[in-house]
């Protein structure tokens, strides 16, 4: 006959069993520190002008964390009147590692009779919106656009772009006996307006939005493309921060080119950018002109083949070339060591 057990002795004898079996040491389990984010690197940016929407590729830039991602903290310094930008990057003050000028052709005197160690390391824009521009009213309707239009005519002058006038009128065999300069006061938007003049130098980017808010539409011919082949924001350095910190200056070119781009693809993002980390120097609508205006100028045939933000040496001999003739400015004995492309070449590698 089967004995049954009592359910309750059972269970005792089970509780009995599992208080000698030794109980599961537990495992210990390493936690790994989260690793500390590395600083970013301090670098300044010496603009050429204000901190106005011309400078909407830095901005970019900085709002879309393209510098952050190369390990950069970029901090913007303004120029404008009464600042040396030049001698502001050579020195290094606040921080500036690089440099933005307006154009090329400005930095050939500091290179050469300045002896300053500056080097080229890109363009934001392949030309420079300066030019000669005139009330459209003042074209006659059918007539082919070029100086020759510029013959017997007023021509407001300021000073040091007198001999790129020159150089201007002599691409329709013009020269300064052709035409009446008038030294003026006032803004080029105010002498066209005011009938001061028939025609004056302004930049075709946001000085000709100010020409249309006063009721007028305008012409006008890019001394870039009337031969004086300049490139506009200019990239520059020295020539020992390249040889002490290439990496700095790579990060910093294929960010920016990031954010010329960016201009190009998104213009309303690089608006939103400007507004926020502008100056306040520009209303929307003003903004919205120039960068519109500099994606236009941003890219050429070279960019198609080598990439945004490229320096043709070949066009910066002949800017060099044309202030050895009229100003006697010595042509930099050696062109290459003036133009270093290495980061905009690496930036636009695929």
């Amino acid at each position: 006959m089967k004995r049954v057990l009592p359910i309750l002795s059972v269970i005792a004898l089970l509780a009995v069993m599992a208080s000698c079996i030794p109980a599961a040491t537990p495992q210990s389990v390493a936690v790994q520190p989260s690793p500390t984010p590395k600083p970013l690197v301090p670098f300044g940016v010496q603009l050429s002008w204000k901190n106005d929407a011309q400078s909407a590729p830095v901005q970019v830039a900085l709002a879309a964390g393209y510098y952050a991602d190369e390990g950069l903290d970029v901090h913007m310094v303004e120029g404008g009147p009464g600042v040396d930008g030049v001698l502001n990057t050579l020195a290094g003050r606040e921080g500036i590692m690089v440099g933005i000028e307006a154009g090329d052709i400005d930095l050939i005197p500091q290179r050469t009779e300045g002896r300053m160690p500056l080097v080229i390391i890109g363009a934001l824009m392949q030309k420079k919106p300066e030019a000669y521009v005139t009330l459209a009213k003042n074209v006659p309707e059918g007539a082919t656009l070029s100086p020759a239009l510029m013959k017997g005519k007023k021509i407001g002058v300021g000073g040091a772009e007198n001999y790129k006038l020159e150089v201007l009128l002599g691409q329709a065999g013009l020269t300064l006996d052709d035409v009446t300069t008038v030294r003026i006061d006032v803004s080029s938007v105010q002498a066209l307006s005011m009938g001061l003049v028939d025609w004056a130098n302004a930049w075709v980017i946001n000085q000709t939005y100010d020409i249309e808010q006063t009721g007028n539409q305008w012409k006008g011919l890019l001394f870039a493309d009337w031969g004086v082949p300049m490139h506009g924001n200019v990239l520059y350095t020295t020539e020992e921060r390249i040889q002490k910190n290439p990496e700095l200056l790579a990060a910093f070119v294929r960010a920016t080119l990031r954010g010329v781009q960016k201009c190009i693809d998104d213009p309303d993002y690089a608006l939103q950018a400007t507004l926020k980390l502008g100056g306040g120097y520009d209303t929307p609508e003003k903004a919205k002109y120039v960068i519109d205006g500099m994606n236009k100028l941003s890219t050429s045939d070279q960019t198609a083949t080598h990439g945004l933000g490229w320096v043709d040496v070949s066009r910066l001999k002949t800017n060099a070339e044309i202030l050895n003739k009229y100003s006697g400015i010595p042509v930099p004995g050696d062109m290459n060591a003036f133009v270093d492309m290495q980061f905009v070449e690496a930036a636009n590698k695929k």
